[in-house]
């Protein structure tokens, strides 16, 4: 019940050595659905303790792993989302949440590279969100049979945008 890497690594028969690399994914999911600035800002703050947490967990158990933590990255349009969730989300909203939110995880963790060995993953920027993030191509309407995008969802990228950002 309690967090702890070593275990963890255990449990699942995974090992790591000094200079490998944990690798987190944060923001999606924590501000997705707030519903205003104050919210994500909050959000942030409360992951970044639980970075600081994972970063002692970690390096109890490896002092030399180096620990990535990757900025949000940016959704699909407003398409995108309508596919995903109706009326209920907006990408704006979503956008400005994770912009608050990015903000508040680098002026935490910056330059934190040699005291904890925490490093800033900017896999936001390298997103080519009209190209890599999941769509179907259909007829533009009813009477036409010119193929056009259609974004499926609103915050996950297709394999090839996952390929690109570990490209990054």
């Amino acid at each position: 019940g309690a967090l702890n890497f070593a275990t963890y690594m255990s449990t699942n028969s995974l090992s790591m050595t000094t200079n490998d690399w944990a690798l987190f994914m944060l923001g999606t999911n924590d501000v997705f659905s707030a519903s205003n600035d104050d919210t994500a800002i909050t959000q942030a703050a409360a992951d970044i303790t639980r970075v600081n947490a994972l970063e002692t967990s970690i390096h109890a158990y490896d002092a030399g792993i180096r620990i990535g933590i990757c900025l949000p990255i940016p959704p699909a349009n407003q398409d995108g989302f309508g596919e995903s969730y109706g009326v209920t989300y907006q990408a704006w909203r979503f956008k400005r949440n994770i912009h608050f939110y990015s903000l508040e995880l680098i002026k935490a963790l910056k330059n934190q590279e040699t005291a904890k060995k925490i490093y800033l993953c900017p896999v936001n920027i390298s997103l080519d969100t009209i190209n890599n993030t999941a769509f179907s191509t259909e007829d533009a309407n009813s009477h036409s049979t010119e193929q056009v995008k259609r974004y499926t969802n609103g915050v996950h990228p297709a394999t090839i945008g996952y390929n690109q950002m570990g490209d990054n």
